[in-house]
């Protein structure tokens, strides 16, 4: 067994193990445009490590990654890990051990972390483990298209502005202006403003918006979060998949985000999060899901499923680590059904 950093020039027939052993719908084992975006290195190599049989170079096993920054000992997110069925277990942790001690790195995590396969991995080499914390707001109305709501709690709005109002980005651009580069560094993982560019203003496929907060008397934008808007049956709903910033700040957002909510006819909001207080996100409107909870708020739309969904994390950093939906992998198209361009202008209108 061959073990290695993967190159562009194996995009194919990683592409062919993807759709061979692990979704034959997927995205990634379709189109090479995105499947290279997805995987960006360098001119030569692709974020990926492969094992390959010696004799034949077929696939046995892949594990790909993504940095958060372009640091020489960056923080990395573990992703798209998969051993091929029939091939040894160890593979697997083979792959893992081969990717840390070949680059430098601060922080490893995981977004998505199959509780049956890479979990025990990861409780074996002492990181911390768990369930992301998922929260939403549901608008006040008659009929919901997309949850099913058996339990109607809204957390009432206060009765005071709190002085702070939420700012569209609407460009690298402005970003690069308004955002400073410590406000990235604040928490693991750090970001910087390269991995915001190419992960959510250049996406092919998907349309984010990211929203700085701002105190109504000040230039100063000390938070900002990304979303993004679905549809389906109908209906529309808001995503927030990242937030950069002391978690007090987004306690002030009841107010702005439940003008969003109605101004763009969004059935709720959700989030999936660790590392964000329930007393900051309770200020902001929203409630934990509860493992009993009697409301379904769905998490897969490509193909849609009509069910709560747990969303493990791993981290080998604990102290100051706050992780989203975005980071690793969760939140990526899927199904290959369309063109990226058509996709990227349908979500645009």
């Amino acid at each position: 067994m061959v073990i290695r950093f993967a190159t562009q020039l194996d995009a194919d027939k990683i592409m062919k193990a993807i759709n061979d052993h692990w979704d034959s719908c997927h995205i990634l084992a379709h189109n090479k445009d995105f499947f290279l975006y997805y995987f960006n290195g360098d001119d030569k190599h692709i974020n990926m490590v492969i094992g390959e049989e010696q004799e034949t170079g077929e696939i046995a096993g892949f594990l790909g990654y993504k940095k958060y920054n372009s640091a020489d000992c960056s923080d990395i997110a573990i992703i798209l890990w998969k051993i091929v069925d029939g091939k040894a277990s160890s593979l697997g942790i083979n792959l893992l051990f081969f990717l840390f001690q070949n680059i430098k790195y601060a922080l490893s995590s995981g977004i998505g972390v199959n509780p049956k396969t890479a979990l025990p991995i990861y409780k074996s080499l002492k990181y911390q483990v768990g369930l992301l914390e998922h929260y939403y707001r549901i608008s006040d109305r008659d009929e919901y298209k997309i949850a099913k709501i058996a339990d109607k709690r809204i957390l009432p709005l206060p009765a005071t502005d709190s002085g702070w109002d939420i700012l569209h980005i609407p460009d690298f651009e402005m970003f690069s202006e308004k955002i400073d580069d410590s406000l990235l560094k604040e928490r693991y993982p750090h970001k910087d403003k390269c991995y915001f560019n190419n992960y959510f203003f250049a996406h092919p496929v998907f349309s984010y918006k990211i929203y700085g907060i701002t105190e109504k008397s000040a230039d100063a934008m000390p938070a900002l979060f990304v979303c993004r808007e679905v549809e389906k049956f109908g209906a529309k709903i808001l995503r927030i998949v990242d937030y950069i910033g002391e978690e007090i700040y987004f306690s002030y957002l009841s107010l702005s985000l439940q003008k969003l909510m109605y101004d763009n006819d969004y059935e709720y909001i959700d989030c999936y999060c660790i590392g964000m207080s329930e007393k900051a996100m309770n200020g902001a409107g929203f409630i934990l899901r509860k493992e009993d909870d009697p409301n379904i708020i769905p998490n897969h739309f490509e193909p849609f499923v009509c069910k709560n969904i747990d969303i493990y994390y791993s981290t080998n950093k604990i102290d100051k680590f706050r992780a989203f939906r975005a980071d690793g992998d969760q939140d990526k198209p899927r199904l290959y059904d369309r063109n990226l361009t058509q996709a990227k202008e349908k979500s645009n209108g």
